[in-house]
């Protein structure tokens, strides 16, 4: 791991950056908060960078950025970002842009335009006890009075230990997977269910975790198109911030070309 900065502690860095101290203003920040960040994993060796960030691909190169699998760049200007991403694309390096101006603050992730992903949030898969299950063109499964599924449209889950719910050639829902579309936090629907008989008692619905390939898009592309990359299960987390993200999308915008003009 190698922390690039080049720039010295200033008094309004001591209330966002925990590592530093009132004694390191006017130290640079990196080599000030060695010491402290070493002290969370001593067996990651912590190396720094005080120069001044490359400003084209060949220093790149020299820097020796293609050797890492993944560059997180904060606090740069809109051609400083294009510049270090186009570079981590063209070499198979994976990209998180984090900024963050007093209360707003964003997260771009680029990890090329294939990249594959085997397991989106890293829990274990829960056994979802059902209530019931409809026979309808898309099946509702309802889970047990208070039990939240957390899972997401487009997720893969496998139906067990249902009484009830065979179908005219003796084959049972059990054993069967389906993708899922969410209605709410405690119900979702799968696919057609009115080939089986009525539902009984019982029953299982679990996660099954299937690899996914993803394909990110450039933060040019992003600025240029004025589309906001954002996984659509977010969406509607919060139906009073429905349009934030836009504004905070011109927000961020007008913020970079300001920066540029003053580089």
């Amino acid at each position: 791991m190698t922390w690039q900065d080049s720039i010295n502690a200033k008094e309004e860095d001591i209330d966002g950056q925990f590592f530093l101290r009132t004694s390191d203003i006017g130290k640079n920040r990196a080599f000030a908060s060695l010491g402290r960040l070493q002290q969370l994993n001593y067996y990651v060796k912590v190396n720094i960078n005080t120069n001044p960030l490359p400003q084209d691909d060949n220093a790149l190169d020299e820097l020796g950025l293609s050797n890492y699998n993944i560059v997180i760049l904060t606090n740069a200007n809109e051609l400083t970002q294009i510049l270090i991403n186009n570079y981590c694309r063209n070499n198979k390096i994976g990209f998180i842009l984090a900024d963050n101006r007093g209360l707003c603050m964003r997260i771009f992730n680029d990890f090329g335009p294939s990249f594959s992903l085997n397991d989106k949030n890293g829990e274990i898969p829960k056994d979802l006890i059902i209530k019931q299950i409809s026979n309808e063109d898309l099946g509702l499964v309802c889970m047990i009075d208070g039990l939240r599924h957390d899972l997401e449209t487009g997720d893969t889950v496998i139906i067990k230990d249902v009484e009830g719910m065979i179908d005219q050639q003796g084959k049972s829902i059990n054993g069967t997977t389906f993708v899922i579309k969410v209605v709410n936090p405690f119900e979702f629907r799968i696919s057609s269910t009115k080939e089986y008989s009525s539902y009984v008692r019982n029953g299982t619905a679990k996660l099954i975790k299937i690899p996914q390939e993803m394909k990110f898009k450039s933060i040019k592309e992003c600025w240029e198109t004025n589309e906001i990359p954002l996984d659509n299960n977010l969406k509607y987390a919060d139906f009073s911030k429905e349009k934030s993200q836009s504004i905070l999308h011109i927000m961020f915008k007008a913020l970079d070309t300001n920066t540029n003009r003053k580089s």
